[in-house]
């Protein structure tokens, strides 16, 4: 708490003399408190309720506030002067000090003491809670980029993140400081507009679902020791619902709107999307979907999860599909499969950052059990970062069209994926997800490229 300082300019009128708001009383030891409460009650006549509310409390001493109507009446009696109210609470055994305060200091003092205590430094990560990092070889993959994954060189790479919004967990960096790779002031919320794009938890539905998906797609702790597939890759995100679903039907322009920021106002390569919707996309979504395809961003969508069939947007056809895997490197039963799926990556079993609503502050942890086709999503977009960013140098000169980005990013990622014996290839896609080999993989010649030309405007399948 912060030095509490007499301020004589706030004052109340006691028998036509000016008596300050409160008055502050130093004890020697917060014992003290039942005898001083006593001592005054004796001399006020004063009922059963408390006198003084406690400041501050250390091993030096105590801060007491007295009660503002047992002030005025301990000052009355005490000649109608603060000084005469002064002198009578001095003289009471234990008490160092007495002075009037201002009631807005004690008020700013109260809070201070009753705020919540900022939220526990998360456990420390090992490595083999994130085994998905060596599933995918993202740990191998980093050297190509850099000395360590905490300096990697993104070369301006910058990754949409549709979904929940991100809390400011402490997995993004030092946020207090500003320095963090997620830029909330760039990115934008639909469902609260005006609110920056982060999540607010507490509400019915998957809170902290952006949290969770970023964190494996871009978190980067050194104290902790975790990492996300693209650690520290710069994030823009959208806040755009409270559930996985889209719901096309109740707010059918959200998405559409966050699309089309990310790739013509804040200039992503990667738009990462771990939601999804099996009806009938609304009308503009294809059209935002066509747009990021024709400018060369890589647009990365979960296959989805429960239902048989692969849900919108990862049933367009210029999507990036993702399907999932598990740690023994089989199909995940609990996902989407259909041809649309391009390639898996792991999606069972998932370690990652998490968020939770504690009383009116956010609670940041680490936890496993993580399952879903939204995990797999945010590793084959944070694969695409490395991607864009290795080979930002070529990319350009390479491919004129910017589709060719995107029909190569899709080539080498299926290309290089793991095969393993008795992949079902129709259903989860060319194999699972390896992060390094599609960094090797050599960049196809454009003339190899084809042109998806199933419009997504189009493609209700």
């Amino acid at each position: 708490m912060a030095d509490i300082k007499a301020d004589p300019a706030t004052a109340v009128t006691v028998d036509g003399n000016q008596s300050p708001s409160f008055l502050l009383v130093q004890v020697d030891d917060l014992s003290r408190m039942t005898y001083l409460e006593h001592s005054v009650a004796a001399q006020l006549s004063w009922p059963g309720q408390s006198l003084f509310t406690v400041l501050r409390s250390t091993d030096k001493g105590a801060d007491l506030v007295l009660a503002r109507a047992a002030y005025k009446k301990l000052m009355m009696l005490q000649g109608g002067t603060p000084a005469g109210a002064i002198k009578a609470l001095k003289i009471i055994p234990g008490v160092k000090n007495a002075r009037v305060i201002d009631g807005a200091l004690v008020s700013e003092a109260l809070k201070s003491r009753d705020a919540p205590p900022p939220p526990a430094a998360p456990a420390a990560v090992t490595a083999s809670q994130q085994w998905y990092l060596d599933t995918i070889r993202a740990r191998a993959a980093w050297t190509l980029l850099g000395p360590s994954p905490d300096a990697l060189a993104w070369k301006g790479v910058k990754v949409g993140h549709i979904d929940t919004g991100i809390t400011q967990h402490p997995v993004f960096g030092d946020v207090a400081t500003g320095q963090s790779w997620i830029r909330w002031d760039r990115g934008i919320n639909y469902r609260e507009p005006g609110s920056l794009p982060i999540d607010p938890l507490g509400y019915k539905g998957f809170p902290g679902h952006g949290t969770r998906t970023s964190s494996v797609l871009s978190g980067r702790s050194k104290a902790d020791q975790f990492y996300g597939v693209a650690p520290g890759v710069t994030v823009i995100p959208y806040r755009i619902t409270n559930t996985v679903v889209i719901d096309f039907a109740g707010n059918p322009t959200r998405i559409a709107q966050a699309m089309r920021h990310a790739v013509s106002d804040a200039g992503c390569h990667v738009v990462s999307v771990s939601l999804g919707d099996p009806c009938v996309p609304a009308e503009g979504f294809g059209a935002a979907v066509d747009d990021a395809y024709e400018a060369g961003v890589i647009l990365v969508a979960a296959a989805g999860n429960v239902t048989s069939e692969v849900t919108y947007p990862g049933k367009f056809s210029r999507a990036i599909t993702a399907g999932g895997s598990t740690r023994a490197d089989t199909p995940w039963q609990g996902g989407s499969r259909g041809r649309k799926v391009d390639l898996s990556a792991p999606a069972d079993e998932i370690f990652r950052a998490d968020a939770v609503k504690s009383g009116t502050q956010p609670a940041y942890s680490y936890g496993g059990g993580g399952d879903g086709t939204s995990y797999a999503t945010a590793m084959i977009a944070g694969a695409a970062a490395l991607w864009r960013a290795f080979h930002a140098d070529a990319l350009d000169s390479l491919y004129r069209e910017g589709w060719q980005t995107v029909e190569a990013f899709r080539s080498c990622a299926r290309q290089s994926a793991r095969r393993l014996p008795d992949w079902p290839t129709t259903e989860y896609g060319a194999g699972i997800l390896n992060v390094e080999a599609l960094l090797r993989q050599p960049l196809p010649p454009a003339s190899s490229l084809v042109y998806e030309k199933r419009l997504a405007a189009e493609e209700i399948l």
